[in-house]
């Protein structure tokens, strides 16, 4: 189960063998593209695109979650995140321009996740958060 808080490409999470995959946007306009897309596409089916304010009211649990905007938007993501990721499972995100990484990392650290994979190009970050218990396999494990 592949959860994106942001509707505007759930395609990598197809192409990376995602099952199920739910998309949400806060943007009405991405939405409704992003609908009018998967429609167009054949063997799309299995991607669900509704609207919503980053993973408020989600109740879907899943295996990862990914968030590729603003670092100011990303740290409002993170408790509800670890909500919904299950055991062993991950946090992408990405769209983080260096000088908020450490704003970032510590939203997702404090609401429990551990920092498995921290990539840089440029000003911009990406992470992958992992929530386990077993530390063994993380930065700093």
């Amino acid at each position: 189960m592949w959860v994106q808080a942001a509707a505007s490409s759930p395609l990598p999470a197809l192409s990376l063998g995602a099952k199920d995959i739910y998309a949400y946007d806060l943007d009405e306009v991405a939405v409704r593209v992003a609908q009018e897309n998967i429609e167009l596409n054949p063997g799309m089916e299995n991607i669900h695109v509704a609207p919503g304010d980053l993973l408020r009211g989600v109740e879907i649990e899943a295996d990862v979650i990914v968030a590729n905007i603003l670092a100011d938007i990303l740290i409002h993501l993170t408790e509800d995140a670890y909500r919904l990721v299950k055991d062993e499972g991950y946090l992408i995100m990405s769209g983080i321009i260096s000088e908020k990484w450490e704003m970032v990392r510590e939203s997702a650290e404090t609401a429990g996740f551990f920092l498995e994979t921290h990539m840089i190009q440029g000003e911009w970050n990406a992470c992958v958060f992992k929530k386990t218990q077993d530390i063994s396999g993380v930065i700093g494990g």
